[in-house]
């Protein structure tokens, strides 16, 4: 587990490759507002939640515990995040804005301002400006990066002396606190808006922190290196019920069902093919995520604009055009902006943070994984949230 012996885990980027796949098509905009490619998909954030904590563990923990300051800790998680969401942030606000002139925003002009200003520092709209009590409005998964970074500083305090017998209170305790929130609220998809907020929290404290418990579970039972399709087809089989099940079954799934499916995709695997497509879409992964709703406004806006369409209309062409278009800004993304994207924030913070160093020369560079939770929220973005488009 030192950092010179790290892989990445190809079976890893493989389950949130398909996993983020699974959050793109859920947010498309079905006939009757009823999701109908695999309709539990909002797991998929419980599943992102712990898979972060096994990577960052991975990652970190012994940088951490070996004097890894906490400002370089949460620069590195910003650095990860903050680039792509910018983008997104500024396509998604560009395209509401084009709705409002159009006279089919889906809020008004001071919530759009509010949604923007705040979004800027990754921080939710106030509630009173939140539209439908939405915490990031224009790009509402983004309520997930922001609960994560959240539960980030935890971890990066708690790091050093993080022994089993505290993980193990931190995840009885969370996990208590998660049943109770879902057994009040009568459901388990929820965490983007203000009313929800301590169950989206106790959702990713719960996950996360069992990733830690896996990562370090691994160390000394490691995972017989099955098929790397196990893991994605069960991950994949929950999704399948229907949306309106009982909470129960996603409790199970996230208790028992994700931590084998975590266990057994942290296994090296040798086939050449799930570990190029695994690549593939690990390194997609993130930037589908959060351009995902962006790429939807503008596949609206570009609608009623041309022809004059609700997005939706057309379900057939529509879901393809949104797909590609998603993909295709995802790979772009990932292709020519990250990168260099980060490497302007190292500039720009170098003198400030003191940091450039370290990034430059240090074990930060050697890095070879990193993810982020790429939660959603359980809402399909349209058309609820574009009646009038």
């Amino acid at each position: 587990m030192a950092a010179p012996s790290h892989q990445r885990l190809l079976a890893l980027d493989l389950l949130r490759g398909a996993a983020a796949l699974a959050i793109v098509l859920r947010h498309f905009c079905w006939p009757g507002q009823k999701v109908l490619v695999l309709p539990s998909s909002y797991l998929s954030v419980d599943l992102f939640f712990m898979l972060s904590g096994f990577v960052l563990t991975y990652t970190y923990e012994n940088r951490l515990k070996a004097g890894m300051g906490m400002r370089e800790f949460l620069w590195l998680r910003i650095l990860r995040l903050y680039p792509l969401y910018i983008v997104a942030l500024i396509i998604g606000s560009i395209s509401v804005a084009t709705l409002i002139a159009l006279g089919a925003g889906p809020m008004n002009t001071p919530e759009w301002a509010a949604s923007s200003l705040f979004g800027l520092a990754m921080l939710p709209t106030p509630a009173p400006f939140a539209p439908g009590w939405r915490m990031f409005a224009i790009n509402s998964p983004s309520w997930s990066l922001f609960a994560e970074l959240v539960v980030n500083v935890f971890f990066g305090c708690l790091a050093s002396s993080l022994d089993r017998r505290r993980l193990t209170r931190i995840i009885i305790a969370s996990l208590i606190v998660l049943v109770l929130l879902v057994a009040d609220h009568g459901r388990m998809d929820l965490g983007w808006k203000w009313p929800d907020l301590y169950l989206g929290i106790a959702r990713c404290t719960f996950a996360f922190f069992a990733g830690v418990a896996l990562c370090r579970l691994r160390a000394t039972f490691p995972p017989p290196a099955l098929s790397p399709w196990l893991p994605v087809l069960l991950m994949l089989t929950p999704m399948m019920l229907p949306g309106d099940s009982s909470p129960c079954w996603a409790l199970v799934t996230v208790i028992f069902v994700y931590p084998v499916v975590i266990w057994l995709g942290s296994a090296p695997r040798k086939s050449a093919l799930a570990n190029r497509l695994g690549q593939t879409l690990g390194d997609l992964s993130y930037p589908i995520y959060v351009l995902q709703i962006p790429v939807l406004l503008v596949c609206t806006v570009a609608l009623r604009v041309i022809a004059g369409e609700r997005m939706g209309q057309l379900p057939l062409r529509d879901l393809a055009i949104y797909v590609l278009a998603t993909l295709a800004a995802g790979y772009c993304a990932s292709r020519y902006l990250d990168k260099q994207l980060r490497r302007l924030m190292r500039g720009l913070a170098a003198g400030n943070l003191g940091l450039a160093n370290s990034m430059e020369n240090g074990a930060a560079r050697k890095t070879v994984i990193d993810v982020v939770a790429v939660p959603e929220n359980d809402e399909k973005f349209e058309p609820r949230a574009y009646p009038q488009a």
